[in-house]
């Protein structure tokens, strides 16, 4: 899928989702293709196939329209220069939230990702006291959690 067609069936998702969706903006250069709004939540959306084109100026613009506006930048991609990105996954390039169609997609129907990107690997909020309640009632070590996981036992 080009970015043109991924703009447009992102455009259509948010459209099917309830929000009412701003013409596609074809001036270039912009900061965002076009805004999505749905009740007091406003959207507003740049699609890159490779979203290490976002240069450090246009997400500034898009964090400074996203801020006077009171709406979510989001940028929605499917590469970065070096592999596809994974779904389900939110990613940051300049504070600028970024993640796949599908992503979207699930998020608007009520799944919003739980796992964040940045430096370093791949992060999730857990509650630590659930789990916990969980390890002692298995008889589990934090060490062994982590073994079976493949995770680190740090913070």
């Amino acid at each position: 899928m080009n970015r043109i067609e991924l703009l447009i069936e992102t455009r259509n998702l948010l459209a099917r989702a309830g929000f009412y969706c701003s013409q596609i903006c074809n001036i270039r250069p912009s900061s965002f293709d076009f805004v999505a709004r749905k009740d007091n939540l406003l959207f507003i959306i740049k699609v890159l196939n490779n979203v290490d084109a976002i240069s450090q100026d246009v997400a500034n613009e898009l964090l400074s329209v996203a801020k006077y506006l009171e709406g979510v930048p989001i940028v929605i991609g499917r590469r970065s220069s070096f592999s596809i990105l994974d779904d389900d996954v939110v990613y940051f390039r300049h504070g600028v939230p970024i993640m796949t169609y599908e992503t979207l997609k699930n998020y608007l129907q009520g799944m919003p990702p739980v796992i964040c990107a940045a430096p370093g690997g791949f992060y999730v909020n857990i509650d630590g006291e659930q789990l916990r309640q969980m390890r002692m009632e298995q008889g589990i070590s934090i060490g062994q959690l982590a073994r079976v996981a493949g995770v680190s036992e740090g913070q």
